[in-house]
């Protein structure tokens, strides 16, 4: 009886955690959708339009919570969405888009840490812009890489 009540306690926590991960998901899809859905990119795009799934397995978390049971789609709602692949027209050939990786929100830091961080990316900005000035084929791989 105490193993039931432990993983009952463990699957409950577990819930806890997936609505509180769902709930973040949709808030920023709120802020997205303040952005305007015209000025989103694709994967914006994706994300705004799961928003009805997510408040769904929001809903069947939260019944299941109260009910004190796992079914078999809380299950599979502990595994990450699959993304779904969307075919876009060809577009006219351009540069590629820089890969943006999603980092962890930085802690808040206090006004002489933000200006040491300011006074460093200025210092990166030039060195750029110094670079930028000479020929790309006498730089440095490491200067390429700038």
């Amino acid at each position: 009886m105490a193993v039931e009540q432990q993983n009952g306690g463990a699957a409950h926590e577990e819930i806890e955690k997936r609505i509180k991960a769902l709930n973040k998901k949709l808030k920023q899809i709120e802020g997205l959708k303040e952005k305007g859905t015209d000025q989103l990119d694709a994967e914006a795009q994706e994300k705004v339009a799961s928003e009805a799934a997510l408040r769904k397995e929001v809903k069947e978390l939260e019944a299941q919570k109260k009910n004190g049971k796992r079914p078999a789609a809380a299950a599979a709602a502990a595994e990450p969405p699959t993304p779904v692949a969307v075919e876009e027209a060809p577009a006219a050939p351009e540069e590629p888009e820089p890969v943006v990786e999603e980092k962890a929100p930085e802690p808040e830091l206090n006004d002489e840490e933000k200006e040491k961080r300011a006074k460093g990316i200025r210092k990166k900005l030039a060195q750029i812009e110094k670079l930028k000035e000479k020929d790309f084929a006498s730089l440095e791989p490491e200067a390429k890489a700038k």
